[in-house]
């Protein structure tokens, strides 16, 4: 019995130091590329969850949302211009039917002049 549990403390504890390690490691987006995260609201409560997939520049070209019980609600797509930045927003419902986008244009300082 005690080989048992000292296994299994050995293991929670190698568990959570591997954890540790990766919270402090610096991530990049494609370390988390496709993995499912818990989103929350400004006040710390969840909110759902959500899938990013990225470019090889890092920049986020699709989000999928999902809600707190992980059905699939709707996805976003991302489209970027020659010099990177962002052109194009849209976001379609769980069936593939665009709902709405938004489309930027930029002053030559590269802040945003136009979104619509």
């Amino acid at each position: 019995m005690k080989r048992i549990l000292c296994s299994t403390l050995s293991l929670c504890l190698l568990f959570t130091v591997a954890i540790s390690l990766c919270a402090c490691s610096g991530e990049t987006p494609q370390d988390t590329e496709g993995v499912m995260i818990a989103t929350k609201d400004e006040a710390g409560n969840p909110i759902g969850y959500e899938r990013r997939y990225h470019n090889d520049n890092g920049d986020i070209t699709r989000l999928d949302v999902y809600d707190n019980d992980q059905v699939y609600d709707h996805f976003v797509l991302y489209e970027y211009d020659d010099s990177n930045r962002l052109a194009k927003e849209t976001t379609y419902r769980a069936d593939g039917i665009g709902e709405f986008y938004y489309t930027y244009e930029y002053y030559d300082g590269g802040q945003i002049s136009k979104k619509g």
